[in-house]
């Protein structure tokens, strides 16, 4: 697992690339021309667009998220792409997260 995620960030909530289903990858794939593995979405205006509208799309209609990046700059766009460190937990145990560190009972 990675230690790190990528994620878009509008009106303060972050809105995760891996979060997205394999239905929507794979429409991010016949939109843009290109397999998952080609696409850059750190890279490409056209990727970060195409991924911003579907992540929007979350939370908003089509229509609104579309007027929400019509409205975005190119410095908006730009600081609103993160990388940024993976928090979620190393392991479970008994259906709660462990520490960080900590090590898990082995299972018999």
């Amino acid at each position: 697992m990675a230690d790190t995620r990528i994620c878009f960030e509008h009106d303060g909530k972050q809105y995760f690339v891996g979060d997205l289903t394999v239905g929507a990858v794979e429409a991010l794939e016949a939109e843009l021309g290109v397999p998952y593995s080609e696409i850059k979405v750190l890279g490409n205006m056209r990727h970060k667009r195409a991924f911003m509208r579907v992540l929007l799309s979350r939370d908003h209609s089509a229509d609104k998220a579309e007027a929400i990046l019509a409205g975005l700059t190119l410095d908006q766009v730009e600081q609103a792409w993160k990388v940024v460190k993976d928090d979620m937990p190393v392991g479970y145990e008994d259906g709660l997260p462990l520490a960080p560190g900590e090590p898990s009972t082995p299972m018999s």
